[in-house]
């Protein structure tokens, strides 16, 4: 993506023609986003704000609000909180002006971030709040995973580990179902942490370990992210060699990538754990971090790590606790994080008198077909017989009928007097699991109650296919499309073996693979390749022999200059389909693959 984003940039620079010039502008974002990505924050932060200057100069509004979004991200990892807040406040107001409620959920999840990495935990609680219930109502599930490890995040920091733990749970989920990475190792990371707090240290190492795993490669930043984690691991199971080096190598990326708030955290532990074979030098470097004792009251990251190092120093009799000023500063972290479950409380007893109320049925029909009534799931055991069950599906997706045309369907060869009580049974176990209300009888027609309180996700599927027919913009298409994919867990009705659903099966199979086709294709335009890979591999799985799902592989990697892993994928396509069908791929492909291998 770096090199495509620099080869964009000769070709465009010095251009008078109006729409290269916007490519340019394009072209500077997305090298300062890859930097970003790579842990360069310093070279990125110099991209972005070239970016900025290049739309104000070309009246890109647009485009705004995104970079000064971005170029805030960059400044809080480069601790730079004041900064932040400004272009934060600025992109704010324009995106509620504009209405874009996917951004605005961004937005005020990196608010909320900054809130609590410079101590303001009692205001990043309700703006994480209220950017998950923005990020819900828009249905932009890959925010939604980013502000769910966020409050999980913090409310480990509030000591609510049973609470962090289901934001974790269901971030990852999330992730998963999106095939995205990184949320998948912060998530991971996330719940590792929360073992190791809550005293089962081999346990933390082994979800360590898987998160790394999951990784093609970590960044600078993750890698760093990993190491702190890990060194605190073995520190707690007293592996201190283990401890040292690891925590040395996280002080070291923290600084490459820039990361000041992040470092001088890495910094704490680091000297903690030298602490008890070289006490003064470990005293020394200590007494340079501690900030200034007005700040002391304020649960920063510092302040709040600083607490949980003081139980280490104190149970293994560090000689750091000598130290008067160490004495106190770290008396005064412990009582600080004390007062955090209080803190934590007083938020939830202010937050849940504004809990919205859970739909009264929820009804899943892609993938393994479920229904919850008052958030109980109705099993086979409440339906009494597939056939009931299979029967409140068809009625889910019909328009009203009669018993009659209902028959042709279930029961085509039975006498009257047969279907008669045969509908008669299984309407009254409808009924009986999900309510009496659930199943309307009018004008001699059955149907179900559309106006019941309920939820289900085939509708709103069809609501993004249809605002997918409406908007052109790719950062909305992305957002939409990602809905999709989160939603569509499966095939249609992916458990029932009828006739009846087989045509919307097709109907919503083809359009999943159109949709992750065009997803994977935006993604790889943005620059966004590993993102790309996952899902094309996702649409693959719905049709092994889908050809626009091979090609944008092996184009994703073109642009990471992997031939090897672009010759495999090529070949295993080309033997999956001489396989299944005697065939070769398209003249189409195999030219394609052909001129991006001599291109690389």
């Amino acid at each position: 993506a770096l090199k495509d984003a620099e080869q964009t940039l000769k070709l465009t620079k010095g251009s008078k023609i109006i729409d290269v010039q916007y490519t340019y502008a394009e072209a500077q974002r997305i090298k300062g986003l890859t930097l970003f990505g790579l842990g360069h924050n310093k070279k990125a932060l110099l991209w972005l704000q070239k970016a900025l200057s290049t739309c104000r100069k070309l009246g890109i509004k647009n485009n705004i609000p995104i970079l000064e979004t971005e170029l805030g991200v960059v400044h809080r990892r480069l601790g730079q909180p004041e900064i932040t807040a400004q272009y934060y406040a600025s992109a704010l107001k324009a995106w509620e002006n504009a209405g874009n409620t996917g951004w605005k959920a961004r937005l005020l999840n990196n608010l909320g971030l900054l809130y609590h990495m410079t101590g303001r935990l009692d205001e990043a609680y309700p703006l994480l709040e209220d950017a998950l219930k923005t990020a819900e109502r828009s249905g932009y599930a890959r925010i939604q995973t980013n502000i769910l490890i966020s409050l999980g995040d913090l409310l480990t920091d509030l000591t609510d580990y049973d609470a962090a733990y289901l934001h974790y749970d269901k971030a990852l989920t999330l992730a998963t179902n999106l095939g995205h990475s990184h949320y998948i190792f912060y998530a991971s990371v996330g719940e590792a942490r929360l073992q190791r707090l809550m005293g089962n240290h081999v346990l933390a190492v082994e979800e360590l370990k898987k998160a790394e795993v999951s990784q093609i490669k970590l960044g600078i930043f993750e890698r760093a992210i990993f190491n702190l984690e890990m060194g605190c691991c073995w520190l707690e199971s007293n592996k201190m060699e283990l401890a040292i080096n690891v925590l040395h190598e996280a002080v070291e990326l923290f600084g490459q990538g820039g990361n000041q708030m992040e470092q001088t955290t890495a910094r704490l532990w680091l000297d903690v754990a030298l602490s008890l074979k070289h006490p003064d030098s470990a005293i020394r470097n200590l007494k340079e971090f501690v900030p200034a004792q007005r700040e002391w009251h304020k649960p920063t990251q510092q302040l709040i790590h600083a607490g949980r190092a003081a139980r280490w120093l104190k149970k293994n009799k560090s000689g750091v606790l000598r130290d008067p000023v160490l004495k106190l500063f770290f008396e005064r972290a412990e009582r600080l994080r004390e007062f955090l479950p209080q803190l934590h409380k007083n938020l939830v007893d202010t937050d849940e008198q504004l809990q919205p109320m859970v739909p009264r049925l929820e009804i899943t029909s892609f993938g393994d077909v479920e229904v919850h009534h008052n958030q109980q799931v109705i099993g086979l055991s409440n339906w009494q017989t597939r056939e009931a069950r299979d029967l409140f599906f068809f009625l889910l997706q019909s328009t009203a009928l009669t018993k009659e045309q209902i028959a042709l369907v279930f029961w085509p060869d039975i006498s009257p007097a047969r279907l008669k009580m045969r509908f008669k049974i299984n309407i009254y176990r409808i009924r009986k699991a999900i309510g009496q209300d659930a199943i309307l009888f009018e004008d001699d027609r059955y149907r179900f109650n559309k106006s019941m309180d309920y939820s289900w996700d085939r509708e709103k599927v069809d609501e993004l296919f249809g605002n997918l027919q409406q908007q052109k913009a790719p950062a909305e298409r992305i957002g939409l499309l990602e809905q999709v994919a989160t939603l569509i867990k499966g095939p249609y009705l992916g458990n029932l073996d009828a006739e009846w659903a087989i045509p919307e099966q097709l109907k919503y199979q083809e359009s999943y693979r159109h949709a992750m086709l065009e997803l994977a294709a935006l993604y790889l335009k943005d620059g966004r390749t590993e993102d790309c890979l996952s899902t094309a591999r996702q649409a693959l799985q719905s049709d092994p022999l889908l050809e626009g799902a091979h090609r944008l592989i092996i184009q994703a990697y073109a642009t990471l200059h992997n031939p090897a892993a672009m010759t495999l994928q090529y070949r295993q396509y080309e033997q999956a389909l001489e396989e299944a069908l005697g065939l070769q791929p398209s003249s189409e492909l195999s030219n394609l693959y052909e001129e991006l291998l001599d291109v690389i």
